[in-house]
């Protein structure tokens, strides 16, 4: 079983796509009501196998109804009926919400924090901007190392960043994704904007309603 936060991103799509592959239980998340009808579209998930993260308190209860719901097609012990991965790209409220939902020898990968993006208008400073990032920072997610060890559970976290200068792993990595995509469709690409529309696209990007990939076109030269 396997929780996919924010599904309906560019990520987040691959990642489901290629967990259906593999043959995983998968429950995914969106931010919003207007992206499940097209993540149901693209996947092919079935409604009850996704979460709108409107709160944390419905966030709990629309959790454990796709747990039950797969539940009733596997035969499993109920200490296991719960996630064996969660792959996280929003953090804040749903981190310890998500961790608190895997079974004994469950991984927890954090990619991304969502929940600190700034939002608004970026191109001027907002004083709410940042009171914000500040609230969300000083009330971030604790991870107790110990207690971990008790629950037999496990966080780790990724960034492409630190592969740069990785050219050979990066490139066999590569190489492994091309690998296993090749049977499957081009990625859903959401939105597509000019080069001279940059600050648009990136903007569009941070406001949290794009689905799939955005992408930005670069004139070639003649």
């Amino acid at each position: 079983n396997v929780l996919v936060h924010s599904a309906a991103s560019g990520v987040g799509l691959l990642a489901v796509r290629l967990l259906q592959k593999w043959r995983m239980n998968v429950v995914a998340t969106v931010g919003s009501e207007s992206k499940v009808d097209v993540l149901m579209k693209l996947t092919n998930l079935p409604r009850q196998r996704i979460i709108v993260r409107t709160n944390p308190q419905t966030f709990v209860a629309q959790q454990q109804a796709a747990l039950d719901d797969i539940a009733a097609t596997r035969s499993v012990p109920p200490s296991f009926q719960k996630f064996d991965v969660v792959l996280d790209s929003v953090a804040g409220d749903y981190f310890n919400l998500a961790l608190e939902a895997l079974n004994p020898g469950g991984r927890l990968v954090i990619f991304g924090s969502a929940s600190l993006t700034p939002a608004g208008n970026l191109t001027s400073f907002d004083i709410r901007n940042w009171l914000r990032l500040g609230y969300g920072y000083y009330r971030r997610p604790m991870v107790d190392p110990v207690n971990l060890i008790s629950q037999n559970k496990s966080v780790c976290a990724f960034n492409l960043i630190w592969l740069w200068e990785c050219v050979e792993t990066l490139g066999l990595m590569t190489d492994r994704f091309l690998e296993e995509w090749k049977d499957l469709e081009p990625p859903h690409v959401g939105a597509t904007y000019p080069f001279e529309d940059l600050p648009k696209a990136v903007k569009f990007l941070q406001s949290g309603k794009n689905i799939g990939k955005v992408v930005v076109t670069v004139p070639t030269s003649r």
